[in-house]
C-alpha cells in the first residue's frame, strides 16, 4: 500500500476539497478516490456527479497524483487527511 497526495484546482470555490493524502494500492486507483471518504466514485460519472455534490471534480484526469511515501504494513485503503475549504 502507498501514500498519494491528490489533488485538484478546477473546482476551487468555497466547500471544496483541494487535496488530500490517501492510502491506495496504485495511483490511478488514488486518482478514482473521493477525498471525503474514500468511495471510488470517479470510476462511474454519473455516481461521481450525484455524490461530490460540487465538491471535488467528476473528471479523474483533472486530479493530480503524487506519491509521497509507502504505508505502514497492514494500513488498509482510505484517506488519511483532506483540506476542505468551507465557505
Amino acid at each position: 500500500m502507498n501514500l498519494y497526495l491528490i489533488s485538484q484546482r478546477s473546482n476551487n470555490d468555497y466547500d471544496t476539497y483541494s487535496d488530500a493524502v490517501v492510502a491506495a494500492e496504485t495511483a490511478e486507483d488514488a486518482r478514482v478516490m473521493y477525498p471525503r471518504d474514500g468511495k471510488s466514485i470517479l470510476r462511474n460519472p454519473p455516481d461521481a456527479a450525484r455524490c461530490c455534490g460540487g465538491h471535488w471534480v467528476t473528471d479523474p484526469k483533472l486530479v493530480k497524483v503524487k506519491l509521497i511515501g509507502v504505508a505502514k504494513l497492514g494500513t488498509k485503503r482510505r484517506v488519511i487527511c483532506a483540506s476542505y475549504h468551507a465557505g
